[in-house]
C-alpha cells in the first residue's frame, strides 16, 4: 500500500494505493472487476463509511492496482487486540460496524445486492474525527455478478458445510456471500472480542458449550439468541443493538 500525490489524480481527498501482488491473473482480474462494479454504484450505494475505490490505477501498461480514499485513525483490529482499551470501548466501536452493516442491506430497497465477503476486524478503520467505522478494503465484497473474497472466518470455520444452502451452495460447494454469511462474521467478531479466543474455529459442541457459559454470565436473551442461530437452519440476526 503507497501514499499516492493527490493532485496528480485531481482529487481533493488523500488518496492510497493498493496494488494487488497475489499471483494469479483471474484473482487478479476478479479483484479489479469487484473494484469497477463498486466504482460504478458508488452514487448509487450513497454510504459515506463505505470507502469505496476512486480509481483503477495502471502500472507499466497493466491495470494491477487502485486508488482509495484515505482514512484517518484506527484501525479496528489493533484496537481489540490491544489490552489497554476497555472492552466495553472495543464492543462500542463493534456496536458500529453492526450500524453499517444493517445500512448495507437496507440497500436491497434501491435494487443494490452488497455483501462485504471478507469481514473482519482488520478491515475497518474507526476515523480520527468523526469516531465512524469505515470499512476500507472492499476489493473482496460482493455485488451481484461479482466474485468474492471469503472471510478468515469462514475458510476458517469447520462448521459450515452442515448447513447448506445456508452457507455453502449446493451446486458449487463454495462459500455463499449473502446477509447470513456476514452476520455469521460480525457475530463472531463480537464473540472473539468477549472471549479473546478464534471462537470461529471451536467445532460446534464446543460452541454451544460456550455460549450457555455465557448465559451463565448473565448476557441477556437477544444477543445469546443471535450467537445460537449462527449454527442453525434459521437466518441470523444482527445483535448490535
Amino acid at each position: 500500500i503507497y501514499i499516492l500525490d493527490n493532485k496528480k489524480f485531481n482529487s481533493k481527498e488523500k488518496l492510497l494505493l493498493k496494488k494487488l501482488t497475489v499471483i494469479g491473473e483471474s484473482y487478479i482480474s476478479n479483484k479489479i472487476y469487484n473494484v469497477s462494479l463498486l466504482g460504478d454504484n458508488k452514487d448509487r450505494i450513497g454510504i459515506d463509511e463505505l470507502v469505496i475505490p476512486n480509481y483503477l490505477v495502471s502500472i507499466d501498461g497493466k491495470v494491477e492496482s487502485f486508488a482509495v480514499p484515505k482514512i484517518e485513525g484506527r484501525n479496528l483490529g489493533s484496537i481489540i487486540n490491544n489490552p489497554k482499551i476497555s472492552n466495553e470501548k472495543k464492543l462500542y466501536y463493534l456496536y458500529k460496524v453492526g450500524k453499517l452493516i444493517k445500512k448495507t442491506q437496507k440497500l436491497e430497497d434501491k435494487g443494490i445486492k452488497f455483501n462485504f465477503g471478507d469481514l473482519h476486524e482488520d478491515n475497518f478503520m474507526v476515523g480520527k474525527k468523526d469516531d465512524k467505522a469505515y470499512a476500507i478494503d472492499l476489493d473482496g465484497s460482493y455485488l451481484k455478478s461479482s466474485y468474492p473474497q471469503p472471510s478468515k472466518y469462514l475458510i476458517e470455520n469447520p462448521n459450515l458445510g452442515l448447513f447448506p444452502t445456508k452457507y455453502i451452495s449446493t451446486g458449487t460447494g463454495l462459500i455463499v456471500p449473502n446477509d447470513n454469511s456476514d452476520l455469521l462474521c460480525y457475530n463472531m467478531m463480537i464473540l472473539n472480542t468477549i472471549g479473546k479466543d478464534e471462537v470461529s474455529e471451536m467445532e460446534i459442541a464446543v460452541y454451544s458449550e460456550y455460549i450457555s457459559y455465557l448465559k451463565t454470565l448473565g448476557f441477556g436473551s437477544d444477543i445469546i439468541e443471535s450467537f445460537n442461530r449462527v449454527y442453525s437452519t434459521a437466518d441470523n440476526i444482527n445483535p448490535c443493538e
